[in-house]
């Protein structure tokens, strides 16, 4: 019963020479910090750096064309059937609490373009020229192909790149895979 409460007791009066001045920290947010931050994952200090260290989510978004006009959305997918045949693009249906509310797609690194359903645009307009894209595609990337499959209806799943899957295969550990965390990895190579 001694010994535990001995073991149990913190002693502060301890002989130990420590200078509070000395250990100090003068600026927490250094270059060192932040790589040691991001290899660790402390998001929540990650988020306190400056914001040059993040990307600039308004020059992404400048870059996104949103189509509203019906006929601009159909002279779109006809655009883009052409500029995709036999090449690459990537997809992503947007999905709300009551279902599909979009669809964004990417042809190239400059032509980002996002489909709202509204007035004339359906969600069957876009399904339907989603399969076509695909089907003239030799290759379409997503971030989860199982939550896109009632977008696509039956699929040569050997022509698509799930990027969730992906994520998953080069760090199983994590249970879930965001677009922020799989941006900020060094897995995909920057």
């Amino acid at each position: 019963m001694e010994l535990s409460k001995v073991l149990a007791t913190i002693n502060v009066n301890a002989p130990i020479e420590y200078d509070f001045e000395e250990a100090r920290i003068s600026n927490l947010f250094t270059e060192a910090a932040y790589e040691l931050f991001k290899k660790y994952e402390f998001k929540s200090l990650l988020k306190k750096f400056d914001s040059d260290k993040k990307t600039d989510l308004k020059d992404i978004y400048a870059r996104i064309q949103v189509l509203e006009d019906f006929n601009e959305v159909l002279d779109y997918f006809d655009k883009a059937s052409e500029k995709i045949k036999k090449g690459h693009f990537s997809f992503e249906p947007v999905v709300g609490k009551e279902g599909m509310e979009g669809l964004l797609l990417v042809l190239s690194e400059e032509t980002i373009t996002y489909i709202p359903i509204e007035n004339f645009v359906t969600e069957e307009l876009l399904c339907s020229n989603l399969k076509k894209l695909a089907a003239g595609a030799v290759r379409a990337t997503v971030m989860n192909l199982k939550n896109a499959l009632f977008a696509l209806g039956e699929i040569d799943t050997a022509k698509y790149f799930d990027i969730s899957v992906a994520a998953y295969l080069l760090n199983p550990l994590k249970d879930t895979y965001n677009y922020d965390d799989i941006a900020d990895s060094d897995s995909f190579g920057k």
